[in-house]
């Protein structure tokens, strides 16, 4: 693990992160709190600096910002940082004047902030509630805190939580992690849940980011329960779907697609791409990437009637073209666990 690794002890709420000599390390932190960056050049001397990645692709020096500080001595060159932002989010290097060498050497850090995801059940008017980061944290958690109507209700070490939906009382819930009690996620309400739909209202957050432009405002949002991928296939090309149980009203709603488990740019709803080999598809409604649809396979011309077959056939067909490439033994995996 990292922090073992970095021979750092966490105390209190300050994250020690010490990057390992000739590699990029990646920092998650929670918004709100302070780390504690340790430099990792591989020979430190007096003469050290920090550094920032600029949008210009240079390195340049950091300066006096009010929230950060410097313990630069002969035998400790770190950076504190206080009241972490979002606009701290970027790569960080130590070096003297050889930045260069910061390629071999940068922490890259993101900055997280929590929010509370649901999760629809089959089991009526009962929601499953996460307490979410949109990374995962270096320092591991201690325990999650649920909170509900701003009042303690529940401590465990896992961060999901699962509670009965009822309309007759206005419940809100959030959630913290435990020593980070003061930076608690936004409250949020389940204001109904069906076979298809579900109404959540978000007292900000960056859920709130996906349909209007401020996340410290409140918003009320309608998930669908379910996401499929429907087709319309031709020769060597296919059309996509991102197909919802509820009706997306918000005509300003994006989605996200992946292809062979790698992000895609396409934001609509519908998905054309030309198939030269098998691949996989699936879709989300962008937000909501924890509610991802099932994958569906496509497959190029050449092979299209080898990968049709039966489920016997296809089980002698992962044996007899294991010389294939990975994209098509994916799909021909898949396929048997549809079955």
């Amino acid at each position: 693990m990292l922090l073992a690794e970095a021979g750092c002890v966490f105390m209190g709420i300050i994250l020690c992160i010490s990057g390992m000599n000739g590699e990029e390390r990646t920092i998650c932190a929670l918004k709100g709190s302070s780390v504690d960056l340790s430099c990792s050049a591989q020979h430190p001397t007096d003469s050290m600096k920090w550094y920032t990645w600029t949008k210009d692709y240079v390195w340049r020096e950091l300066s006096t910002i009010t929230h950060l500080t410097y313990n630069m001595s002969e035998h400790s060159h770190t950076l504190t940082i206080n009241d972490l932002r979002e606009t701290d989010a970027n790569y960080y290097c130590c070096e003297d004047d050889k930045t260069w060498l910061c390629s071999n050497t940068a922490f890259k850090l993101i900055v997280s902030d929590l929010q509370v995801k649901v999760f629809p059940t089959t089991e009526g008017q009962t929601v499953t509630l996460m307490c979410s980061t949109s990374c995962p944290l270096t320092e591991k958690p201690a325990a999650y805190i649920w909170y509900k109507n701003r009042e303690f209700l529940y401590e465990d070490w896992s961060s999901w939580y699962q509670e009965l939906v009822s309309s007759e009382e206005a419940v809100r819930y959030s959630c913290a992690i435990k020593g980070y009690e003061d930076l608690r996620a936004p409250e949020v309400s389940v204001d109904s849940v069906t076979e298809t739909c579900f109404t959540v209202t978000y007292d900000g957050g960056r859920m709130c980011s996906y349909t209007q432009t401020s996340v410290n405002e409140s918003c009320s949002i309608t998930h669908p329960t379910e996401v499929q991928v429907q087709r319309i296939s031709t020769y060597q090309s296919v059309q996509l779907t991102c197909s919802t149980s509820c009706p997306m009203t918000d005509s300003q709603t994006v989605f996200t697609w992946w292809s062979h488990n790698t992000k895609s740019d396409t934001q609509d709803r519908q998905y054309s791409v030309y198939i030269y080999s098998a691949d996989s598809f699936s879709c989300a409604v962008k937000g909501l990437e924890h509610l991802q649809s099932p994958e569906v396979c496509e497959y190029g011309p050449i092979n299209a009637l080898t990968y049709r077959m039966t489920h016997e056939h296809t089980q002698r067909a992962v044996k007899k073209y294991d010389g294939l490439n990975n994209e098509a033994l994916y799909c021909i995996q898949i396929e048997l666990v549809d079955y």
